[in-house]
């Protein structure tokens, strides 16, 4: 016992110097997760002599060879980024662990289903009806015990801090006269953490009573609203349920998308605080937005939401966007839920064009796939001479808007000798050729301007570099020059950084090619490969391989890589779009 107690007072004494303000890892001294969320202590508790605790000080868990207490654990209304599986873990160990020390089994409920006869209540997490106001201003890293004599609380929401309250409990476990007591003193524990943001308010209000209003549509958003907030101040945003009902709270931050709003918008009015875009680009616009008006607040600082309120319309009225989709690597094989990702992205953000790369033919042969779930309004440019299971850089255009003029292709392996191999599978002759510019010249048919876009794939190693970039340049103004005015986009997979002399994107901007990142008016700085699932690291200078390169003619507006969660996982590189205005 001396030990257990030495130990939790070593971690309590940790958390008192400071939390993590942005996360629920566990602090140095807890158990992590995944091992036993309390040391078992002796079965054979000490009695305590009266002098050290008479039973004014004292509540009695068992009487008379059964428990006075049952274990209810939070499972239903969670807010986002808590586990129920924490909470149902502490109830059982400590449910054992009591047992252990007085010989009584102490039964274990879910507050799906709470017996009418339950008596006394050990609540762990925020239970409906017994909880009462223990969770009210509690903030993500902070705990506490709470209650009396019928029911108590455990208050908190990560793992690193349902520990520590349990534990001090446990601790402060007697025996009284063959009954299992609990020392009053074990309902005063209370822990309040530090955070980026001291106080986060609307309207007046902490943001804690607020409710985040949103349909299926606004769900992601909605998430990285919440996240940020928890990350960032520690308070804990929920979700109003889809009907509106019991959800008690009137204020709402309501999440809309909104037809025929070109960017979004901030408001408030009343208890009601709106956050309202057009499209998926104006939603990154706007989640950016809030992002970095959140990481502007430093030292505990006070953050009043109105002071975000904005309008703010988006620039650049044609979009393109870039991705390799990652290789399916096998002949009969699908992309499967990959597939419908990147399809929803792109029907999201609506560009005018859309290159892909590593698109082999397990893409074009998987049912529903993102060819099929985008043809309404998209086309995929033909090309003479390659067959369409051999185009693995397809080039997609709004057909509503656009017409081909004409198209071409330029096979680097043959013309420049890039690097290749000719077994991958699922290709109609055995090998893919996917070594190739894919281009075609777009034309507006509402005004008839013109849009070359070249789409590509350089080799991995840089020793063809040159020689590719000599011949994907060539190719590109020599078609360019036939068409007085027409714009000039080549997208693509470079397999080269800007810290690469050698590598084909920089080669392509000593021969005139200019990297749209550099004058876009808006723009964030991260690489574009990562390991599946995993947010890119390192910024654009150094760890972007995917770009797309002008020879002119536009004003970059908008320049994004999309890191978004549910994108890591689509494929190992990151969509970039690019928002521009024809000058």
């Amino acid at each position: 016992m001396m030990k257990r107690t030495f130990l939790f007072l070593l971690v309590f004494a940790f958390l008192l110097v400071g939390c993590n303000p942005g996360g629920s890892g566990t602090p140095t001294g807890t158990k992590p997760r995944g091992t036993d969320a309390l040391t078992k202590a002796p079965g054979n508790t000490e009695t305590d002599p009266a002098s050290a605790d008479d039973s004014a000080d004292r509540l009695e868990l068992t009487a008379d060879g059964r428990a006075l207490y049952a274990f209810v654990y939070q499972q239903t209304n969670l807010p986002d980024g808590v586990s129920s599986a924490d909470y149902a873990k502490i109830a059982r160990t400590l449910a054992a662990d009591w047992e252990e020390k007085s010989g009584v089994e102490f039964q274990v409920w879910s507050d799906r289903r709470i017996p009418d006869d339950i008596g006394g209540v050990i609540a762990v997490g925020n239970v409906a009806g017994y909880a009462g106001d223990s969770f009210r201003g509690l903030r993500y890293n902070d705990f506490r015990v709470t209650g009396d004599a019928g029911c108590i609380t455990l208050a908190a929401y990560t793992y690193s801090a349902l520990w520590i309250t349990s534990g001090q409990m446990t601790d402060a476990l007697v025996m009284r006269d063959g009954n299992l007591c609990l020392k009053r003193s074990a309902l005063k524990l209370s822990h309040d953490a530090s955070y980026q943001i001291g106080s986060l308010t609307v309207g007046g209000a902490p943001v804690s009573d607020y409710l985040v209003d949103c349909t299926e549509t606004e769900a992601n958003l909605a998430a990285q609203l919440i996240e940020t907030v928890r990350s960032t101040s520690g308070e804990m945003l929920m979700r109003a349920k889809p009907d509106g009902t019991a959800d008690g709270a009137q204020n709402r931050i309501v999440i809309r998308k909104t037809e025929g709003l070109n960017g979004y918008r901030i408001a408030r009015s009343g208890t009601e605080y709106r956050l309202e875009y057009g499209d998926g680009l104006s939603e990154t616009l706007l989640r950016l937005y809030l992002e970095n008006r959140f990481a502007n607040v430093t030292g505990g600082e006070k953050l009043e939401m109105d002071g975000l309120v904005t309008v703010s319309e988006r620039s650049g009225d044609r979009i393109i966007i870039t991705l390799n989709v990652l290789n399916v690597w096998q002949n009969n094989a699908t992309p499967g839920t990959r597939d419908d990702t990147v399809a929803a992205m792109l029907l999201s953000y609506l560009p005018d064009f859309i290159c892909l790369q590593e698109f082999d033919v397990s893409y074009r042969k998987a049912p529903r796939g993102l060819l099929d779930q985008t043809k309404a309004l998209y086309a995929e440019v033909t090309v003479d001479g390659v067959e369409q299971n051999n185009i693995w850089n397809p080039i997609l255009y709004r057909k509503d808007r656009y017409t081909v003029a004409e198209s071409g292709w330029l096979d680097l392996v043959e013309a420049a000798g890039a690097v290749e191999s000719t077994t991958y599978p699922g290709a109609a002759d055995g090998g893919s050729r996917f070594r190739k510019l894919i281009w075609a010249v777009l034309r507006d048919r509402s005004d008839g301007s013109l849009y070359l876009v070249g789409n590509f794939h350089a080799s991995l190693p840089l020793g063809t570099h040159p020689a590719e970039a000599t011949v994907v340049s060539d190719t590109m103004q020599g078609v360019a020059a036939r068409y007085e005015g027409c714009v000039t986009l080549l997208c693509g997979d470079y397999n080269s950084r800007r810290t690469q002399s050698d590598g084909v994107l920089e080669q392509l901007r000593a021969k005139g090619f200019a990297d749209t990142y550099d004058t876009a008016k808006v723009r964030n700085d991260s690489g574009t490969w990562h390991e599946l699932g995993k947010a890119p690291g390192g910024r654009y200078e150094s760890d972007a391989i995917d770009h797309i390169l002008t020879l002119g003619g536009i004003r970059p507006q908008v320049y994004l890589v999309l890191t978004d969660g549910n994108l890591l996982s689509a494929s190992d590189h990151c969509p970039t779009v690019l928002a521009f205005t024809k000058t």
